[in-house]
């Protein structure tokens, strides 16, 4: 065996003496592979620069600021068309309607193309506007208690009169929840004939808003605990964020464009 050894080694050294000294022609083609290999990410790192995607971004920017994009897209379809569908069905008539109506009180525009500073709509998102023009928007309020739950639930279990148990309870939670935002077209406000008459005679989806003597079958009940359609009353959201509220006011400011 040792022999062997001897010999294998002997072989290994002659062909390592071989290739030591071997022909000095060109390399094997192997060899050139990782060579040409090499360029290619040097070819490939100019892309970046000639990309056009990097482009679409700087035109997006330069496209400004639309209806869609700074106020129908950005909040109003998830946040607003709940309270506000009069405003319109689609988003050209509501473009329209923000253009054209005014405020019920003080006659003021919601919208004064070049002017945020005049226009209601944003001012709404900035901070409440006095008493004549309500609270700030959207409204972030809270689930009704249990305590206030209760007290509807009384009233209307105990006949659903109009007395003390509904000016003191069913009323207070009417008033502290700002329901009337909402619901005063149909419904009323401050009045409490005018709401107690519309809670007896109104009715959505078959469900009647109050049945007396019986909470479990009462819309004003169940919308405040377990709605049978639709979300839980009131409907409450955060504030927009600073950037959004700043897309309106730039949108207004370069005259409130529709597209």
């Amino acid at each position: 065996m040792r022999t062997g050894d001897w010999r294998s080694w002997a072989v290994g050294l002659a062909v390592l003496a071989m290739g030591c000294t071997g022909d000095s022609g060109a390399p094997p083609p192997v060899d050139t592979a990782p060579d040409t290999d090499d360029t290619a990410p040097d070819t490939d790192d100019t892309a970046p620069d000639t990309d056009t995607d990097d482009t679409g971004g700087d035109t997006d920017t330069e496209a400004g600021l639309n209806f869609d994009n700074a106020l129908y897209s950005a909040f109003y379809a998830a946040q607003c068309v709940d309270c506000h569908a009069a405003w319109g069905a689609s988003k050209a008539e509501v473009y329209e309607g923000l253009l054209t109506m005014t405020t019920r009180r003080g006659g003021r525009s919601l919208i004064t193309p070049g002017s945020p500073e005049e226009s209601i709509i944003y001012l709404k998102l900035l901070e409440d506007v006095g008493g004549t023009y309500g609270k700030r928007m959207p409204m972030v309020l809270s689930e009704v208690t249990k305590p206030d739950q209760q007290a509807v639930y009384d009233w209307i279990a105990a006949g659903a009169e109009f007395d003390a148990l509904f000016l003191g309870g069913f009323m207070s939670v009417w008033d502290d929840y700002q329901c009337e935002d909402c619901h005063r077209e149909e419904i009323g406000e401050e009045d409490a004939n005018e709401v107690y008459q519309n809670l007896m005679a109104g009715s959505v989806a078959n469900y009647a808003y109050v049945v007396p003597g019986s909470p479990e079958e009462s819309l004003v009940y169940l919308k405040i605990t377990s709605p049978p359609y639709g979300q839980v009353m009131p409907i409450w959201f955060d504030y927009l964020p600073d950037e959004t509220i700043e897309a309106v006011r730039q949108w207004i400011e370069e005259g409130a464009v529709l597209e």
